[in-house]
């Protein structure tokens, strides 16, 4: 058990042991502050520097604006930035809150729409929370 601690360094909050399910166990078993409290927006930061080429659109649980962190992002809860343009040959990124894919909060309608997700494979998982979505 500790050398499974030791290795979810530094991603404590979103860490699940294996016989939870493992990283991504905890989608399954809690929401909310017990799972998602922003921690990660520094890696979709990061991640973003990355993949210049991409447009971010986010789905995010928190209070902490994204900018303040250097997330460059379509705010799809929101109307506070005008969506990016996407030119022929750019990929469309969907970056979801863990607690939010999970439904926890919501419409019927918005859940709906989410819930395809959660049969699909990411396209990565940032730090436990934040999960990425190329959409076609």
């Amino acid at each position: 058990m500790a050398a499974e601690t030791y290795c979810a360094y530094p991603d404590f909050i979103s860490f699940f042991n294996v016989a939870a399910g493992g990283a991504r166990g905890g989608l399954r078993l809690l929401s909310d502050s017990n799972l998602d409290w922003g921690q990660d927006l520094p890696l979709l930061a990061q991640w973003e520097r990355q993949h210049p080429d991409d447009a971010v659109y986010l789905l995010y649980f928190g209070a902490a604006d994204p900018a303040c962190y250097g997330v460059q992002h379509f705010n799809m809860l929101g109307i506070r930035t005008p969506p990016p343009r996407v030119f022929p040959g750019q990929r469309t990124i969907l970056a979801v809150s863990a607690t939010l894919l999970q439904g926890a909060y919501g419409s019927e309608e918005s859940h709906r729409q989410l819930e395809p997700l959660t049969r699909q494979t990411p396209l990565a998982v940032l730090g436990g929370s934040i999960y990425l979505f190329e959409m076609h």
